[in-house]
């Protein structure tokens, strides 16, 4: 039940932070349903309109605003039933991976749970990815089936699961694994399969089979070079933005030795592998890596939304677990990476003050060392404690902030 407690203390002291800084309690039923939360309110109100020219909802996948719909809740009924379906599906996935309760305080403290406490698509994405990487580890073909449709139908996830899924039926291949090639198989066509219902869902209701890809382009979305320095939507989501990079990074690291050794003996850079992956925990790095490109890549290098793409998912546990482990472990000192931070900390997103710069530096350092370093003895017990508790006091901040009408990611 640590998750119970973990939002709980979220939410409690979000809220008064929200006192000391405002000098009342949030109206919950104004305040829970802002920004992303107004498009699926649209969808669950309205279905499907596609708007030449301008922003409009086929942007964002139908699953979420649909269960909305379904149940005829206000958004703060949504936010409690994400809370509790999040608690429930944390628990299980927990247990089927044999997290420790250190590992779990790590997600928690550093995860972004704040998305959720918001009536956001975050939580249902997060059962699908949580049912087809149990799946995918343990060989359950409901699972794998059951995972990727609700997964597909909540995000626009499927080029990447499709792709990370290609690449595993290939390594799958290659080690004569005819059980999980038949899975993976199976995975690739699921999310093909799904992504072209919500394609037709979107035709029938706004007359455009590709309203989808047209409405993106007014988020300008592209593809593209990513400019120097990055940039984010603003502060204080620079911090979990620029983090959430450092992770992507490492992923994307990690997965290009991975595809190598495929093929050519490759040593291991950064990183040390010192066990042989499960698919799940494979899958994880794929997605982690897929995403952190597509969104250097089509963003502009705007990094706005990659610290939730990343955090707020089931494949950032698996990460988690897999240094905790010893599966994957660093391959370099402390000091060395205090020094990295400090030098990428100047092509992160940031404002003009030195204060921003700094804090973001610390972010860049705190929060992706909280999963780097578990394994390694260190000295002092705080260096492990002290990255957990800035954490979740950076949570507690954006979650006050959006009470007041602010982004969080």
């Amino acid at each position: 039940m640590l998750a119970v407690g973990a939002l709980l203390l979220l939410v409690v002291s979000a809220i008064i932070l929200f006192y000391i800084r405002v000098g009342n309690i949030p109206d919950f039923n104004g305040c829970m349903c802002a920004w992303d939360c107004g498009w699926y309110y649209d969808i669950m109100q309205n279905g499907y309109s596609f708007k030449p020219g301008n922003e409009s909802n086929p942007a964002f996948f139908p699953l979420f605003p649909y269960v909305w719909r379904a149940l005829g809740a206000s958004a703060m009924q949504m936010s409690l039933f994400n809370a509790l379906l999040f608690v429930v599906t944390f628990s299980w996935l927990s247990g089927q991976f044999n997290w420790s309760i250190k590992e779990q305080l790590v997600f928690c403290g550093t995860g972004l749970i704040t998305f959720f406490v918001v009536p956001y698509s975050e939580c249902l994405f997060f059962v699908g990815s949580a049912l087809f990487l149990v799946g995918l580890h343990k060989h359950r073909t409901g699972f794998t089936v059951l995972g990727f449709v609700v997964a597909v139908l909540s995000r626009s996830a499927a080029i990447i699961f499709i792709a990370a899924s290609t690449v595993l039926l290939i390594y799958a291949i290659i080690r004569k694994d005819r059980p999980k090639q038949k899975l993976l198989l199976i995975s690739v066509i699921t999310s093909a399969f799904t992504t072209l219902a919500v394609l037709c869902i979107q035709y029938f209701q706004t007359g455009n089979f590709f309203a989808f890809f047209d409405a993106q382009k007014f988020w300008d979305h592209h593809l593209g070079i990513p400019s120097i320095p990055l940039t984010s939507w603003h502060w204080p989501t620079h911090i979990s933005d620029s983090a959430a990079l450092m992770i992507g990074l490492s992923a994307i690291i990690i997965c290009a030795v991975f595809c190598l050794r495929m093929f050519v003996t490759v040593k291991d850079v950064l990183f040390e592998q010192t066990s042989t992956l499960s698919y799940a925990y494979l899958f994880a790095l794929l997605y982690l890596a897929g995403t952190t490109a597509t969104i250097l890549l089509f963003q502009g290098g705007n990094l706005h939304s990659l610290n939730r793409y990343i955090f707020s998912t089931p494949f950032f546990g698996l990460l988690i677990h897999a240094f905790a482990t010893g599966k994957l472990k660093v391959k370099f000192k402390l000091q060395h990476y205090l020094i990295a931070c400090v030098l990428i900390g100047i092509i992160m997103p940031r404002q003009t003050y030195i204060e921003h710069y700094l804090l973001i530096t610390v972010g860049i350092m705190v929060i992706p060392a909280a999963v780097f370093f578990q394994s390694l003895p260190l000295k002092h017990p705080w260096l492990k404690v002290l990255p957990l508790l800035l954490g979740f006091i950076y949570q507690i901040v954006l979650f006050s902030l959006y009470l007041e009408g602010n982004w969080m990611g």
